[in-house]
């Protein structure tokens, strides 16, 4: 999947120091990252520090992000509001994303990324995003209204007015494999842009388990009730701001589907030999899929 970059070494500790030359800079903005497309290759790479601050020369204050191994990543931000930009340009000007001046940077849309061949620079963009949207989103105390400043010590926002103190928002998911022997249950989302086939899914809700939750979206999109849910796997999914949870369970009871076509526009029941699906090495869907595939989950 594409956190999974051994032998590198993906490192989040929380850090106060600032960017040198060769460190990598990530900015976005209107759904849009600014990288660097590498010739010949579905990859891309990152601008360095040195090259982003000729092109852009002041106006930015920059957040240590995270490391993967020996590189260090850092979140560009235009200094023009307390803490962080709006979700609504992010620092380009109109015309920016034509600009000459970018010298071999442009700006790509954020769900290219998952494509990418280089696993490392996919699994940067998609955490970056994440922390993008949480900083965008939190520029203001919820509960006295005032600005919100970086903390010191932890990757935290805190109000200075009231103590106020916020953490990177992290939703959990469930990705559900549902068996009846030789069969998985396949699903097509409805209203969303991702139309290749996949599995039950949805979020857990306050009060209940990741287990819980399993039987609940289960039934609640497709009528089927289950039994002996057990964990599989986990995966960041910082494209959305999730934690997704692998389950795997069996049928318990009729196999008739009732569908919720405001969840879904199709689930049906395809044999193990009528998958065609093949592992992306991206996501926890497909590795599930794969993986039952050829008889191993």
């Amino acid at each position: 999947m594409i956190h999974e970059l051994s032998p590198q070494r993906f490192d989040n500790t929380f850090s106060a120091r600032v960017p040198s030359a060769s460190d990598r800079v990530m900015l976005f903005g209107n759904g849009t990252m600014l990288v660097k497309p590498l010739e010949g290759q579905h990859c891309f790479d990152f601008p360095v520090f040195e090259e982003f601050s000729q092109v852009f020369p002041s106006g930015y204050a920059f957040f240590h992000a995270f490391a993967i191994d020996d590189v260090r990543y850092y979140l560009a931000f235009p200094e023009t509001t307390p803490v962080v930009p709006g979700d609504t340009n992010g620092g380009k000007g109109a015309d920016d994303n034509n600009a000459p001046s970018l010298g071999g940077m442009q700006y790509q849309p954020i769900e290219e990324f998952r494509k990418t061949s280089c696993k490392a620079a996919g699994h940067a963009a998609q955490t970056g995003w994440h922390l993008h949207r949480w900083y965008t989103r939190n520029r203001w105390c919820g509960m006295c209204g005032n600005p919100m400043k970086h903390a010191a010590t932890e990757r935290a926002l805190q109000c200075p007015t009231c103590g106020n103190r916020v953490y990177p928002t992290i939703a959990p998911a469930v990705i559900v494999a549902v068996v009846d022997g030789d069969r998985l249950l396949m699903t097509r989302y409805s209203h969303r842009a991702y139309r290749a086939r996949a599995l039950v899914a949805g979020f857990c809700e306050i009060g209940e388990t990741a287990e819980e939750t399993v039987s609940r979206e289960v039934f609640e999109e497709t009528g089927l009730c289950v039994k002996n849910i057990r964990y599989y796997k986990s995966q960041p999914w910082g494209y959305a701001g999730d934690l997704l949870l692998g389950y795997v369970c069996e049928l318990d009871g009729s196999p008739k589907i009732m569908l919720d076509e405001k969840e879904l526009a199709t689930a049906e029941w395809v044999p193990r030999d009528e998958i065609f699906e093949e592992n992306d090495d991206v996501s926890l869907t497909r590795e599930m899929i794969t993986r039952f595939k050829e008889g191993l989950l």
